[in-house]
């Protein structure tokens, strides 16, 4: 038969109202390098935390790929260095 996973109670919310409001803060309509340079650093140790304390629940994967979806959109605004349509880029 199938062998038993451990039982995992881990707490994502606090974690995802973290990337949560970071977004909404520094990669939103307007931003600036600092504001997407330190939302990069944050997504990076979060996604290398997760990593390593692999959880096998659905919440642990939608934690996962909330923060792959949030590295992919701040690579990109730090990558664009002009402003575009309502985005606005302060530097």
């Amino acid at each position: 038969v199938f062998p038993e996973l451990p039982n995992y109670h881990y707490n994502y919310k606090p974690l995802r109202k973290k990337i949560g409001d970071h977004m909404d803060e520094h990669v939103s309509i307007v931003r600036n390098e600092l504001g997407l340079k330190m939302t990069k650093t944050m997504l990076d140790t979060m996604a290398e935390h997760l990593e390593k304390a692999p959880n096998l629940t659905r919440y642990y994967y939608e934690a996962l790929n909330m923060i792959a979806t949030a590295q992919y959109i701040t690579n990109q605004a730090y990558k664009r260095k002009e402003s575009i349509g309502c985005h606005f880029r302060l530097n």
